[in-house]
């Protein structure tokens, strides 16, 4: 009975054993098929809706289609920004929609000022855009082009599924090295070409043709991405078309997508052809029959065609990329049922073959191009989730996309140029308006489509607001999201770092002609810029305060006839062409409105930094500090918010180790100087020596060299407490914005900062300029510039001898190297000829001041300062001739121009007016000379206030004239 008990409990355990493998094993297994799309499993259709607003979300959507009681439940995949960017395009789950293809939008939704509509469809024709990143990733546009009897949407989706790789998964597997975030817009194109019962007659160049028509929207904007072809079966061979239509086009805007095309990826497609049997009996006799032909592996003459066409398109090997993945699987044949339906069931085929799939280019059929897929012929781009064979599609495009980045940038950094000569300033705080006002003005945003050709724009602002660094900030941002837009920097503070600036662009540029003697630089950059150089660019003028200097008197005048001058100011040499922007920087906010009157006007008032924007840099450059609430903002508000004042207070708070509360009771108390000498007397030489070599551009090793002859270190010694110092110093100067670096490792100071003692400078110019001959010679414009500072010195302490003798010595040289018209040439021989005067070398002088006046007049034109000064100075001379006639006649010409450019009452029109008074004086014409000295002691007390020097010395001069008029009578 054991036995029999034992034997019935086993027979038990298998019959449960056997229920339970009967009715739950499979459901487990179906289970685990149908994740893998199974071919009962039922899916969604997808519908595209089109000319959605831009400002419209998926839930924004939604909430529209629920209230035009489209569908209750509608699933909004993707939403994207179409082409031409002014409306947006989404992938949608709506299940049965009812019969319309249109909604009217509400008025308040409209784009671009005009009624729209939502259209819906689901045949996906033309360029669909199914992902866009954020604008500033933007780096890279892919097309995705479906084969034969394909779908544009419906080709790339899993088989029976709902994933879609292009929406689903591409966009997060092509990412930005830098930030990891998506870079790639991905797009597909959908054309038709049916074959069963199909009455298109269309060829593989008409196919073509419409695909280059829809491609020719990438080249709208700024500038046109790095491209990359995804295409399948027919749609590789369509694309080679293409771009063998591209080649041959005469269109520049065909040139520019073509050199646009970095990559493909080929899936299937069939360069030596394919079996067409099967599609040969499902066209029949109907136009599509010749389609299907021309995909022929008997000897297609369209085939052949384009394979011996298209191995040059893209440039020689390194210029592009191409990659062929092939079928691995026979594919299911077209077949008609006994309803006269075709189905692809069987007999098994191979379409194309790996020959014929991966002859390509002759340098890319090695195996780091060619990849096989373990799929049939219409599975090589349909993928489902975690699936592994999309795995080495991902890695594929994934290298390609970078490399197409890469290469793209670097492509265009050969054709265009970055001049600018300060490095990035990566403690930029704020001012994000003004620069999306820039960006937005220009085009340069990626959604507006147009680039602003010949726009013109002026910063304008008090000194020290910011307004040089905010265009530099927009010049760095530029080159990063547009680096195919050159940027030139001209320093336009005098006539010669403008001259200089362009003599910049013309040597880094390569301009034809530039390195001639007699070339005219201004004129030669110009019409480069005009005519020759098709690339679009952005020019920034920095420090335009001058108007004189930039908008000249169309007359000119001189003692014998009345001749129009031919240099009407630097503004004309500033060219507008169909691909240029022009941002000016300046204080004078009626030059900045002359310079943009004539085309595009856009004036863009800098003022203090808002409260969040100051605080926010002060604790960029207090990182450590402890504040305590409210002090940020009172030191922000105590400094006006004005940047430059922002950083000086912090830097010099870091360097003193001095709290914020204990810098605003010094505030308080009026100590307004905290100046940086006191501090730090080394820093105050080295502003010292670089206002001796001209501020701008100096060469650091100059400065050192200074530190280490004047602590007697010898040069060859690497380092030293003093060059400690030197370095300490010099990072002061940076701290406090004083000095900044320029793209060639040399520094500048900031233009705000005055230095004038001459008295402590001459101690510095002697072991300075020893170290200029030394180490540059005598003719280097570093070496010049510290001679005639030096001079200046001299003069000042009326040395005259010495002064005289450096001076003539610098007009010699500058003759020699730069010509008798050159700016600094005249400016050279103003001072020298001020020298002979006091001098009382009245003939030298006469003769010096005159040819001044004549080439300033020439050069600078007759209403330039320092036109006028040379003509005052001149006047001098004659007056000490006793030459009163042409003295006079000279000095009411100038009177004339300053009362038009500057007004009665200004300080230089008033000393004029006093000249000429007391040149009445000593002609005899007292009541005269009295009558106007008063209308100048007026305008002065009006101008200078009536405790000014000049107002009490005219005033004296009035009382003495008085009192020899009453004796006199």
């Amino acid at each position: 009975m054991l036995v029999d008990f034992n034997h019935w409990i086993i027979l038990a355990i298998i019959a449960l054993c056997t229920f339970f493998w009967f009715f739950y094993a499979p459901v487990k297994v179906a289970h685990k098929s149908a994740s893998v799309s199974g071919p009962n499993k039922k899916y969604r259709q997808t519908h595209r809706i089109r000319g959605i607003p831009l400002e419209w979300d998926a839930e924004r959507l939604k909430e529209f289609l629920v209230t035009q009681k489209v569908l209750q439940d509608a699933v909004v995949c993707s939403l994207a920004i179409e082409l031409q960017g002014t409306s947006r395009s989404a992938t949608t789950f709506l299940g049965k929609v009812t019969a319309f293809t249109h909604i009217p939008l509400p008025s308040s939704a409209t784009v671009i000022n005009r009624p729209a509509t939502l259209s819906f469809d689901q045949e996906f024709l033309g360029i669909t855009t199914i992902s866009s990143p954020n604008e500033e990733d933007h780096k890279l546009d892919v097309i995705a082009i479906p084969g034969l009897g394909g779908h544009a949407f419906g080709s790339f989706r899993e088989r029976d599924g709902e994933h879609m790789w292009l929406r689903d998964d591409l966009p997060y597997d092509l990412t930005s090295p830098s930030n990891e975030r998506s870079m790639a817009r991905i797009m597909t194109y959908g054309y038709k070409s049916v074959v069963a019962e199909s009455d298109s007659i269309q060829n593989i160049e008409d196919i073509a043709t419409q695909l280059v028509a829809s491609l020719r929207s990438l080249d709208q904007g700024p500038k046109t991405k790095p491209i990359i072809f995804i295409a399948h079966s027919l749609g590789g061979i369509v694309v080679k078309q293409s771009l063998v239509n591209l080649a041959k086009s005469t269109l520049p805007e065909d040139s520019g997508l073509l050199q646009a095309v970095y990559g493909i990826a080929f899936f299937g497609v069939p360069h030596l052809g394919m079996d067409i049997s099967s599609l040969i009996s499902m066209a029949g006799d109907a136009p599509s029959r010749a389609l299907v032909e021309s995909l022929s592996r008997d000897n297609s003459q369209v085939l052949g065609y384009l394979q011996r066409e298209f191995v040059n398109v893209l440039g020689p090997e390194g210029k592009s990329e191409v990659v062929s993945f092939y079928e691995d699987k026979m594919s299911p044949t077209a077949i008609q049922d006994s309803t006269g339906r075709w189905k692809m069931d069987e007999p098994l085929a191979l379409l194309v073959s790996k020959a014929s799939a991966t002859h390509c280019r002759p340098w890319e059929n090695s195996p780091e191009h060619i990849c096989a897929i373990s799929r049939p012929h219409s599975g090589l781009v349909k993928y489902a989730e975690n699936d592994h064979e999309y795995d080495k599609v991902r890695i594929a495009l994934r290298g390609l996309a970078r490399r197409a980045v890469k290469g793209h940038r670097k492509k265009l950094s050969v054709d265009t140029h970055f001049i600018v000569p300060y490095i990035k300033n990566n403690e930029f705080i704020g001012r994000k308006d003004i620069l999306q006002q820039l960006q937005y003005q220009h085009g340069f945003d990626k959604r507006s489509t147009p680039f602003k050709a010949g726009h013109k724009a002026y910063l304008y602002g008090l000194g020290g607001v910011g307004k040089t660094q905010i265009a530099l900030a927009y010049a760095h941002s530029l080159q990063d999201s547009n680096p195919d837009i050159s940027v030139y920097w001209v320093n336009a503070s005098n006539a010669e770092q403008f001259h200089r600036s362009f003599l910049e662009i013309a040597q880094r540029c390569q301009v034809p002609d530039h390195d001639k003697p007699e070339t005219d630089i201004l004129a030669t950059v110009q019409r480069w810029l005009l005519n020759e150089y098709k690339q679009p660019w952005l020019m920034i003028v920095d420090n335009a305060d001058d108007t004189t200097m930039f908008f000249k008197s169309s007359q000119s005048n001189n003692s014998s006839q009345s001749t129009t001058t031919k240099k009407q100011g630097f503004a004309s040499y500033l060219p507008s062409t169909a691909n240029s922007v022009i941002i000016i920087t300046t204080r004078n906010k009626k030059l900045g409105e002359r310079f943009t009157r004539s085309r595009g006007h856009c004036e863009i008032k800098v003022d203090e930094m808002q409260d969040d924007e100051a605080e926010a840099l002060l604790r960029t450059r207090l990182p450590e500090q402890d504040y305590k609430p409210g002090e940020l903002f009172a030191l922000a508000s105590r400094l006006e918010k004005l940047p430059l004042a922002l950083v000086q207070a912090a830097a010099f708070m870091k360097a003193q180790s001095m709290s914020t509360s204990r810098y605003l009771e010094q505030l308080k108390k009026g100590d307004r100087h905290l100046m940086i000498e006191t501090q730090h007397t080394f820093a105050g030489e080295l502003l010292s020596l670089m206002g001796f070599l001209g501020r701008v551009d100096i060469p650091e090793k100059f400065l050192l060299d200074y530190q280490r002859l004047k602590t007697g270190q010898p040069d060859d010694e690497d380092s030293s407490e003093a060059d400690i110092a030197f370095e300490c110093a010099l990072g002061t100067l940076k701290a406090f914005s004083l000095v900044a670096e320029t793209m060639t490792g040399n520094l500048s100071m900031h233009r705000l900062w005055k230095l004038g003692k001459y008295e402590e400078g001459k101690e510095l110019a002697v072991p300075l300029i020893e170290t200029m001959q030394r180490a540059l010679g005598d003719e280097h414009r570093l070496t010049l510039n510290a001679m005639n500072t030096l001079a200046l010195i001299y003069q000042n302490e009326h040395n005259l001898e010495e002064s005289q003798h450096l001076f003539e010595r610098v007009l010699q040289t500058q003759r020699k190297l730069y010509g008798d018209e050159d700016c600094e040439t005249l400016a050279a021989g103003n001072n020298l000829a001020t020298v002979y005067r006091e001098r009382k070398l009245t003939d030298e002088a006469q003769t010096l001041h005159l040819s001044v006046v004549a080439g300033r007049e020439r050069v600078l034109g007759l209403q330039h300062p320092e036109t006028l000064v040379s003509m005052n100075n001149l006047a001098s001379c004659y007056y000490d001739k006793q030459q009163l006639d042409k003295s006079e006649e000279i000095l009411v010409k100038v009177r004339g121009i300053q009362e038009d450019l500057l007004g009665k009452e200004h300080p230089d029109t008033l000393r004029t007016t006093s000249n000429i008074a007391t040149l009445w004086y000593k002609a005899g014409r007292l009541q005269e000379a009295i009558e106007l000295m008063e209308k100048c002691v007026e305008g002065r007390r009006l101008a200078l206030g009536h405790n000014h020097s000049m107002t009490l010395e005219a005033e004296k001069k009035i009382r003495s004239w008085k009192d020899e008029l009453s004796n006199s009578s």
